[in-house]
Formats: C-alpha cells, sequence, structure tokens
C-alpha cells in the first residue's frame, strides 16, 4: 500500500538521474501533480514510480538508448517514471484551515 495517489501535490527532494538528453526531468524545489502512480514488485522490492502533469516524456516512447551504467542498448516501451524517494508530499489541509478562516462565509440564519 501506498501514499501516493493521483493529483497529489508533491516537492522534489533530489533531482533524480537521466538516461539520455532531452528527458524532463523534475528538478528539486519544484512542486508536481501525480498524475499516475506505478507500483514495480521486481525483486519483491515493492518500488514506487510516479509521473507527473507537468512533465511529458511519452514522445521518447519507442526510441533506442544505451544505458552506460549496464552497457546495455534498449528500447523505451513505456514513458519513463520517478522514484518516489525524490519527492515528498505536500499536506495542503495545514493551509486550508487559514483559507478557511480569512475566507467571507454568507451569515446562515439558525
Amino acid at each position: 500500500m501506498t501514499v501516493w495517489q493521483p493529483r497529489m501535490r508533491c516537492v522534489c527532494i533530489k533531482t533524480p538521474p537521466t538516461h539520455g538528453d532531452g528527458f524532463a526531468v523534475p528538478q528539486m524545489g519544484v512542486v508536481y501533480t501525480v498524475r499516475s502512480v506505478v507500483a514495480v514488485s521486481e525483486n519483491r522490492s515493492g518500488m514506487v514510480l510516479l509521473r507527473f502533469f507537468e512533465l511529458d516524456n511519452t514522445r521518447w516512447i519507442g526510441e533506442r538508448f544505451f544505458d552506460l551504467e549496464r552497457s546495455v542498448d534498449f528500447v523505451l516501451t513505456a514513458e519513463p517514471a520517478f522514484r518516489c524517494g525524490y519527492f515528498r508530499p505536500l499536506s495542503e489541509t495545514r493551509i486550508d484551515v487559514f483559507r478557511r478562516l480569512l475566507a467571507p462565509t454568507d451569515r446562515v440564519s439558525a
């Protein structure tokens, strides 16, 4: 089970590594909105990956890349996603309390 959900806002706390030039990569300190959550059960690691509305890497699907770390040539079959460990969820409910106190309200007769 994960705390991550679509439409959740989060902040990038560390810029993730990339395997090619031209990829839209999250930048540290920037706020993003989660588009989709991908749970990967590779080797029972339970890794959770995120995609964002603000970053679109769909144009790279079907392109050929070379992974320098593994010395492997591969074709990208899905849009890249980023490990959730590079992000922290924003708790927007904290500020909503103050917004409700400042917002004008209509008087309702009892």
